[in-house]
């Protein structure tokens, strides 16, 4: 009967620590959580979906594509922007391919890994 009762306790810890290995995999993974709005709705910002699209604006265009992360750098892909003429707006945000997130700072770079700008998480209106 010991026999038994230290197999089903080997089973239970081999069982305890898959379960703890998976949710290490789910919690841990990929660096900070970018969902939510970077910088500021009425000029330049970034709203990154959990589904892994993206819409903004650079103050004067809209922006729109797909992004995914891997650890702490972000990658825009398939952006598509208006392309109005607003005399007062510097295109902030036009060109942007790559960004990095730490702590509640995004900083965006453009596809020659030039900085083009750093945005703040917007707060969560409760």
């Amino acid at each position: 009967m010991s026999g038994i009762r230290g197999g089903r306790t080997a089973g239970a810890a081999l069982a305890a620590v898959m379960l703890v290995t998976m949710l290490g995999g789910c919690a841990g993974g990929g660096g900070p959580d970018p969902v939510g709005t970077w910088g500021d709705p009425d000029g330049a910002y970034l709203e990154l979906e959990s589904g892994g699209a993206f819409t903004g604006s650079d103050g004067c265009n809209r922006l729109t594509g797909s992004w995914t992360m891997e650890d702490d750098n972000i990658s825009f892909d398939d952006v598509a922007s208006t392309r109005m003429a607003c005399p007062d707006t510097e295109a902030l945000l036009e060109g942007l391919d790559t960004a990095n997130v730490s702590g509640d700072t995004m900083t965006v770079y453009a596809d020659d890994e030039a900085q083009i700008a750093t945005l703040d998480r917007a707060p969560v209106n409760s």
